[in-house]
């Protein structure tokens, strides 16, 4: 299985795991599914907005900068 499939997987058994949501949309972000990518940071974001990375790729998305890990 792709990361991909087996994070939706995921997600479907644990649909309220932010950092599942955040990996998803990682995962679509470097295949170039930037739509789907801010749409599961956005809701990576209200399952934690205190997570560090998660807030940090989505107030890059949210300011139209790149959004990068460290």
């Amino acid at each position: 299985k792709t990361a991909i499939v087996f994070l939706k997987d995921a997600i479907k058994k644990f649909p309220n795991n932010p950092k599942l949501w955040f990996y998803f949309a990682f995962a679509e972000y470097k295949i170039g599914n930037k739509k789907t990518a801010f749409e599961a940071t956005k809701h990576a974001y209200s399952l934690n907005p205190e997570d560090k990375e998660v807030k940090k790729f989505y107030t890059a998305f949210v300011n139209n900068k790149e959004p990068k890990l460290e």
